[in-house]
Order: C-alpha cells, then sequence, then structure tokens
C-alpha cells in the first residue's frame, strides 16, 4: 500500500497530487505528480491511498495504471482538510481485520466527517479486496481493469435545517461533557462474550470490542463511539426514504438522537458504470449503501455528529423444485427429489453497516483566548478530535474557501484538525 496525505487537485481533466514544497513558499515550485508520472500500468503496492482534495476522479488518468498488481485507488473528490489522527488509528485497525478496502476507507472517515467525499476507483473482480499481502485470503485477483467509481450523491431535498454558528469569536476554551456511553450494551448487542471475541485497551482512552464480524470503539474521553459492520455491497432493495426511516427507528432503540439534532446530510453511494438493470423487486442496483448526518442544531459545537451506514442484506427467495425421482425401498415407489434453489423476487433487508457518535456540551471555561479574532463572517466552538485525551471546545473562525468552510483558531488562524461541512 502507498499512502500519501498532502494537497490534489484535478486540473484541465487530469489529476495531480503534491509531493514537496505544496505551498511553494519556501523554494519556489512545488513538485506534484500525477498519472502519467507513473509506470502504466502499475506494477507496485496494490492499494493506492491519497487523501488530497478532489483527487481520485474518474476520466483523470488513473485508469491507466489498472492492468498489472494495481487493485484500487481510495481518496476524495472534494477538498478535505486533515486526515485526523482517529481516522488514522480507525483505518489501520480496520485493516488489521482484513476489512474491504472500500469499507474501511469509508469507515475510517466516519471519525472525520468526509465519508460523503470519499471515493474509489476499484475494478469489479477487486471490490470485496482487503489491503493484505500478496497470496492472502482476501487478497484478488492481479491484472484487473476498466476500475468501477464509487461516490456519494447528496439528496439535498432531504434536508431543511441550518446548523447555528456565532456573530463573534468567543473568549474562552471550555470543556466538552461527553454523553453517557454504555460499553456492555453495546458489546452485548453484537454478541458480547456469547461469540469468539477478544476485549482489548490500546491506550488508557480507549476500550476496543471485536468478533469475527464487528468491531465497536469506544474513546472515553470524548464518548465517542464507532461500530463497524461489514458492508453488504448493495443497497438494491430500497430507496433512500425507506433507508431513513429504517436509520431514525434504530438509533431511537439505541440511545435516541439528542434534542438539538439535525440532519446534516442525506445520500447514496453509487457505483458505476454498473450494469445491472432495475427491476420492480431490485430497484436500485447501482446504490450501494446510504449514510445520514445529524450535528448540533443550536450550540455552535462543530466537529460533533451521529452518522449511520445503511445497506440491504436481503436474499432471493427460497424455492423448493423437483429435480427427478428415487425409488424408495420401504414403500417400493419412486420418491420426488427436490433441490433448494432461489429465484426472484429479492426480499430486502435493512442492514447497519457502521455507526459513528459523538455528541458534547459545553461545560466549564479551561482557559481565555487573548488576542485579536481572525475575521470571518461567522465563528463557532471547534471541537476536539474522537480520540483526543482531552475533550476541548477551541474557539474558531469559519473561513469560506471556494465551495468548503474551512475551520481555523479564531485567535491564531492556524488550522484546526476539525472536519465539518456548514451550510
Amino acid at each position: 500500500m502507498v499512502f500519501i496525505s498532502s494537497h490534489g487537485s484535478v486540473q484541465n481533466g487530469v489529476a495531480m497530487v503534491c509531493l514537496f514544497n505544496c505551498n511553494a513558499s519556501q523554494f519556489g515550485n512545488d513538485y506534484s505528480f500525477g498519472p502519467s508520472d507513473m509506470p502504466q500500468p502499475w506494477n507496485g503496492p496494490t492499494w493506492l491511498i491519497l487523501a488530497a482534495c478532489e483527487a481520485v476522479q474518474p476520466n483523470a488518468g488513473w485508469e491507466s495504471l489498472f492492468g498489472n498488481s494495481l487493485h484500487g485507488i481510495l481518496g476524495y473528490n472534494n477538498d478535505v482538510f486533515d486526515f485526523t489522527d482517529s481516522a488514522q488509528k480507525q483505518l489501520t485497525t480496520l485493516m488489521i481485520g482484513y476489512d474491504g478496502a472500500i469499507d474501511a476507507w469509508g469507515k475510517a472517515n466516519l471519525m472525520n466527517s468526509y465519508t460523503q467525499f470519499t471515493t474509489a476507483l476499484v475494478p469489479a473482480a477487486n471490490k470485496a479486496d482487503a489491503i493484505e499481502a500478496p497470496g492472502g485470503p482476501h487478497y484478488g485477483p492481479n491484472g484487473s481493469i476498466n476500475p468501477q467509481y464509487y461516490t456519494w450523491n447528496e439528496d439535498s431535498q432531504m434536508l431543511s435545517v441550518q446548523i447555528a454558528t456565532l456573530s463573534s469569536a468567543p473568549t474562552s476554551t471550555y470543556n466538552l461533557v461527553p454523553e453517557a456511553m454504555n460499553e456492555s450494551y453495546w458489546y452485548n448487542y453484537y454478541g458480547g462474550t456469547s461469540v469468539p471475541s477478544v476485549t482489548s485497551h490500546p491506550s488508557a482512552n480507549e476500550d476496543l470490542y471485536r468478533n469475527q464480524y464487528t468491531l465497536v470503539d469506544h474513546f472515553l474521553a470524548s464518548g465517542g463511539l464507532l461500530v463497524a459492520n461489514p458492508d453488504t455491497g448493495t443497497a438494491k432493495g430500497f430507496s433512500i426514504n425507506e433507508a431513513y426511516q429504517y436509520a431514525l427507528s434504530w438509533i431511537n432503540s439505541n440511545g435516541g438522537l439528542p434534542g438539538d439534532a439535525a440532519l446534516t446530510y442525506a445520500g447514496q453511494q453509487t457505483v458505476m458504470p454498473t450494469s445491472a438493470q432495475s427491476t420492480s423487486d431490485q430497484p436500485y442496483p447501482n446504490v450501494r449503501q446510504y449514510m445520514f448526518t445529524w450535528r448540533h442544531a443550536n450550540s455552535a459545537v462543530l466537529g460533533d455528529s451521529i452518522s449511520i451506514l445503511v445497506d440491504d442484506a436481503g436474499s432471493l427467495t427460497q424455492e423448493s423444485i423437483q429435480i427427478g425421482t428415487r425409488y424408495a425401498a420401504g414403500c417400493r415407489c419412486l420418491m420426488p427429489v427436490y433441490k433448494l434453489v432461489y429465484v426472484q423476487p429479492w426480499v430486502p433487508a435493512y442492514h447497519i453497516a457502521g455507526y459513528s457518535r459523538m455528541w458534547r456540551t459545553l461545560g466549564g471555561t479551561v482557559a481565555p483566548q487573548a488576542g485579536t479574532a481572525v475575521r470571518a463572517s461567522a465563528y463557532a466552538y471547534c471541537g476536539s478530535d474522537m480520540m483526543a485525551a482531552q475533550s476541548v471546545a477551541t474557539p474558531c473562525a469559519l473561513i469560506q474557501q471556494g465551495s468548503s468552510t474551512r475551520q481555523v483558531n479564531a485567535m491564531s488562524g492556524q488550522a484546526l484538525s476539525v472536519s465539518e461541512t456548514v451550510k
């Protein structure tokens, strides 16, 4: 695997990623590379991860790298500002557990609210591959070409509430008080000790439960929770509105939505191109999963969110058909022989592929912030990362940058590791 975290863009239809002097501030020009600067086809590590703005999109040159050892390229199609510590840690944890690469990339980015910007270029033959050494059970074939494009599409019609910001900069840093989280409830919900599992403590701030199928990760200081289940690879049996109603029902049965939660993202991950055709029982064959995200509506605390991924664990209908006869000595007669087959219609079944939750309220003052605030159109309290050892809110300024909003320290102007689209 090659992992590059840097600046990126698509210029004149060609993807570019910076490797050196990316702000061109000290040594003159920066040094960037694109697909044409790499061997075609690529004969290096099987996965390329580009944590860089906008870099992984179709028809931007990456397709020419496939056909030898490359199994997939993971990245983003929008502006992103930081691949946070918790996202890096979660990606590593999911890779070690042999989660599929597309699955691991999406769920790691639940930690920094970037999942809706994640993209992948992966051939159909490699869509279930994990990131592992050659010869492993989840490795997949070499030589695949014609990668499919995995991307998220927002359904803006479902969104109506804007989250609150502040007209002036806060003057202090505050503690953030996490909501209570019952670890035992979540462990037992996914089998607890009744199934083969391991509970570990990677740090004094983290409790991690893992069985063959499910990961439950709890960060104590922030109260952050991540649940990761294997994706089914499809959500073809139901619509985004049906998925949303199920997501609401599931959350309400498992802790509920806070009173100030506002739906700020609703979308679907699609796979293109696909040869699958829509049918009455499988109306959405190119939809892989749905995602819904809620954030604070009124408190002006940024960085917290509740996100849920819903896909379809359904199956075709089982039917018993006669395939012949056999002689039965007891009755001296021919008895029918049956076989179970799967036929249409497809019977959908809602499935929670992923769930992340971090929800905090302002507590007491930690320290005053001295100085003159950065000029901005809006301000907020920017919360610390999910895996941070201290849960605090820093006064931040919201700087519009193109179609995105960047969060910087309200006094110093330094970029913060808070990733949230403010509408």
